[in-house]
């Protein structure tokens, strides 16, 4: 049995040509599937050799063209959208590598900066260049990896009525807790 080949088999959807289905039938259902208006009249016109509009309604109804076509349709819609995903992917990494070499050149421009600076030597980029380059490689870094968002949280005591500390509020609570039928 290892050395016996295996033969995939196409995958089976349902707008596959039917064991029941004459090549025919098939060749005007795929007119009728990928036509804009999908029309019976249209189908049977198309057909070489053209057919009666009755019988390409008996292939019709008798193969179910109508939901083979809509789940062609669905499939295609499915394909497309997962076509459109991988470009995203594809276009964020893209962002990703221009981000990163727009940082790079932005430092190496600081960098420069300050060694002619320190050396008493002009500059030959301008400061709104540089800044440009920084401010764009930051926003297609964060249009690649989405906004940075901060992670800590700031606790904010609001003290009601008088106490001279926020420790005392606290025991207040506390006490408030420990007696029966008083809220917390």
């Amino acid at each position: 049995m290892a050395d016996e080949a295996i033969e995939l088999a196409a995958p089976q959807h349902y707008w596959n040509r039917r064991p029941s289905e004459s090549k025919r039938a098939f060749d005007a259902f795929c007119i009728f599937r990928d036509s804009t208006d999908r029309k019976l009249k249209t189908v049977a016109q198309e057909l070489k050799p053209p057919c009666s509009v009755a019988n390409v309604g008996r292939w019709s109804v008798r193969h179910n063209w109508a939901q083979r076509s809509a789940d062609y349709d669905c499939y295609i819609d499915d394909q497309d959208r997962a076509e459109i995903a991988r470009q995203r992917v594809s276009g964020r990494k893209r962002r990703l590598a221009i981000a990163h070499a727009l940082e790079g050149l932005s430092a190496h421009a600081i960098r420069e900066w300050q060694t002619r600076l320190a050396a008493g030597l002009p500059l030959n980029m301008s400061l709104e260049t540089a800044a440009l380059l920084s401010k764009t490689a930051a926003q297609l870094e964060e249009q690649a990896l989405g906004p940075e968002k901060d992670r800590r949280y700031t606790k904010i005591v609001v003290t009601i009525g008088e106490y001279p500390t926020e420790k005392a509020y606290e025991d207040e609570l506390r006490n408030r807790a420990d007696l029966p039928g008083e809220p917390a």
